[in-house]
């Protein structure tokens, strides 16, 4: 795993295991253009490493309990 931190750009296996996701998945992924990638010359697939960071990163669900936080801010701002 520490060679994977060396670099900013990764394969398709290197990106299956810094993701832990499988290549088939990722090759979908790509495939649907839901996922952010690099093909230089139109052959291998290549991945960027802040790129794989921010997209893993993009759909974040909040906890019960900050969802519980944010209504009562919300009906303590409406009492206001």
């Amino acid at each position: 795993m520490n060679k994977l931190l060396e670099h900013d750009f990764l394969s398709l296996e290197e990106a299956s295991k810094y993701t832990g996701f499988s290549k088939s998945w990722l090759y979908q992924l790509c495939h649907r253009r839901a996922i952010p990638y690099y093909k230089p010359g139109g052959k291998k697939t290549f991945f960027k490493k802040s790129d794989l960071d921010c997209w893993m990163m993009g759909n974040r669900l909040a906890s019960f309990d900050e969802i519980a936080v944010e209504k009562i801010n919300e009906l303590s701002n409406k009492k206001s």
